[in-house]
């Protein structure tokens, strides 16, 4: 069997069994045992680590397509813990994306817990009926309609 798909099988049977935490602060050694040098093909996304790891989709999905994406992967959109994070994906990502983030009423929530790093565009208010957010190619996080289509990031840790 070629290497590429033995690592693909690999990758999806652990995949089944991601514990839901795996530490925040490094990328699991298992994601980087299959990431030379640091990305991992497959036929929807790549998997891509620098100190923690991501599968980005290789299309453009809506919010609805990238959270459905991110669930079949035992996973959840990415969102920024800290500052070091949102730094880090500026070497992985080049590109708006979506963020697990939404506006509930007047306030943002990350999957019902209350966001607690954010680096807000001066416009995010301006667009009153965008209940989803993206995080900018300049490292800044605005509110989007849900039906936008970004590239998703996955977190893998």
């Amino acid at each position: 069997m070629p290497p590429d798909i033995m690592k693909l099988i690999i990758l999806l049977i652990y995949l089944n069994t991601v514990p839901p935490t795996l530490g925040l602060g490094q990328c699991s050694s298992v994601w980087k045992a299959f990431t030379t040098p640091s990305t991992l093909h497959t036929g929807v996304g790549e998997v891509k680590c620098v100190d923690l790891c991501y599968f980005k989709s290789y299309t453009k999905l809506t919010y609805a397509e990238g959270a459905a994406l991110c669930n079949s992967l035992n996973t959840k959109m990415v969102y920024l813990k800290n500052e070091a994070e949102n730094n880090a994906l500026k070497s992985l990502v080049d590109e708006p994306i979506y963020l697990l983030t939404r506006v509930v009423g007047s306030a943002f929530f990350n999957d019902g817990d209350p966001v607690t790093y954010g680096k807000w565009d001066c416009d995010i208010f301006s667009k009153k009926d965008n209940r989803c957010v993206k995080r900018l190619k300049s490292g800044f996080m605005t509110t989007t309609s849900c039906n936008e289509r970004l590239t998703v990031l996955c977190d893998l840790y």
